[in-house]
């Protein structure tokens, strides 16, 4: 509501007065959801940014995020990393990107499932690529997006800024 209402400039209040956002199911305590954490380093000390800054705030734990993660805060890395990304796939361990990556060195891909009501898939994306950092919203969003749509054999959609393909595939 916030966001809608202060960038948006549009008062759910008026125009949906029943409108809720509900829970992602797996998380009922709102903690330890994000498979996703961008980190910043500096002098060896991995962080955050400070908003609108480049200062870097030393943080020991994220409680948002994966728990493991939390070993990589506490961590002292070498004088040229810049930035670490970790990621928690849905298939396989933690993995950890320093940045900038090595000249000619790959981005890992991973393997990400989705399950729903409409079926299985697997996704192979690049460890820094986009996927949804909550573990329920790619599957909620597509349950939701498919039974709102009831797609029949024949039809046509257009997935603009798709992504890896996720509404692609199951339409």
């Amino acid at each position: 509501r916030e966001q809608l209402q202060r960038i948006a400039k549009i008062d759910l209040h008026e125009v949906a007065p029943d409108f809720t956002v509900e829970e992602l199911p797996g998380h009922p305590d709102g903690l330890r959801w994000r498979t996703r954490l961008e980190l910043a380093v500096d002098d060896g000390v991995a962080g955050l940014r400070e908003h609108r800054s480049h200062r870097l705030v030393e943080i020991d734990d994220c409680v948002v995020s994966d728990e493991g993660f939390t070993a990589a805060l506490r961590d002292r890395f070498d004088a040229s990393i810049a930035g670490l990304d970790l990621v928690r796939p849905s298939v396989g361990d933690i993995v950890g990107i320093e940045l900038p990556q090595p000249k000619g060195e790959k981005t890992p891909a991973v393997r990400e499932i989705v399950d729903t009501a409409h079926g299985s898939a697997e996704f192979d994306v690049s460890a820094r690529g986009f996927w949804q950092v909550h573990p329920a919203a790619a599957s909620t969003f597509l349950d939701v997006v498919l039974d709102a749509t009831d797609p029949q054999e024949g039809e046509r959609a257009v997935d603009l800024y798709c992504g890896v393909g996720l509404f692609t595939r199951a339409l």
